[in-house]
C-alpha cells in the first residue's frame, strides 16, 4: 500500500488500512516513501506515462474531482495528462466519459454521470475512504442555497446570501 511519507493522516490512514485488512487475513506491505517517489509512481505527469503501484492512499482535491468529466474522472482515466492514478481504459469507460463530455444540458449530463457512477460501482477502480476533512453543519432551513462545485456550500455565494438568514 503506497503512501506519501509528507502527510502525515495519510500515513496514519494507511495503517489503518493495513490492520483492518491484516484482521480479514491479507497481507498488506506498507511502502512509506517520499513525495517525489510517490509522484512518480501515481501521476501520468510525473511517471512519464508509467504509473507503478497495487494499492495506494492518495489525496484528491475538490477542483480535481470536477476537471475533465468530474466525478473523479481524471484520477480514474489512464490517458489524462497528469493524473490518470487508477489506470482505467477500457471502452466502456472511455464511452462514459466521452457522453459525458459531449453533455450539451444539464439533464443529458446527469444521465452520463449515473452511468458512470455505476461503472464504479460494477468496475471498482477506487475507494473513497473518506472526504477531506470539510465538515458542513445543514439545516433543513437552508432555502435555495448555491452550491460551488468545487467548494460545495462554503462558498461567497453562500455567505453573501440570503440562503442563511
Amino acid at each position: 500500500l503506497l503512501v506519501n511519507s509528507s502527510k502525515t493522516s495519510q500515513v496514519e490512514a494507511a495503517e489503518i488500512v493495513k490492520t483492518q485488512l491484516e484482521t480479514l487475513g491479507i497481507d498488506v506491505k506498507l511502502e512509506v516513501v517520499d513525495s517525489t517517489a510517490y509522484n512518480a509512481k501515481i501521476s501520468n505527469k510525473y511517471s512519464e506515462n508509467r504509473i507503478n503501484y497495487e494499492a495506494a492512499i492518495m489525496s484528491f482535491t475538490n477542483a480535481g474531482m470536477s476537471m475533465g468529466a468530474g466525478l473523479g474522472s481524471i484520477y480514474v482515466d489512464k490517458w489524462h495528462p497528469v493524473q490518470g492514478a487508477c489506470q482505467v481504459s477500457n471502452n466502456t469507460f472511455r464511452d462514459i466519459i466521452n457522453e459525458m463530455n459531449a453533455a450539451s444540458t444539464t439533464e443529458e449530463y446527469l444521465i452520463a454521470a449515473e452511468k458512470l457512477q455505476k461503472y464504479y460501482e460494477s468496475d471498482c477502480p477506487l475507494l473513497p475512504l473518506y472526504w477531506d476533512e470539510t465538515v458542513y453543519a445543514v439545516n433543513s432551513g437552508f432555502k435555495d442555497v448555491p452550491v460551488d462545485l468545487n467548494m460545495g456550500i462554503n462558498n461567497v455565494r453562500v455567505w453573501s446570501s440570503d440562503a442563511l438568514k
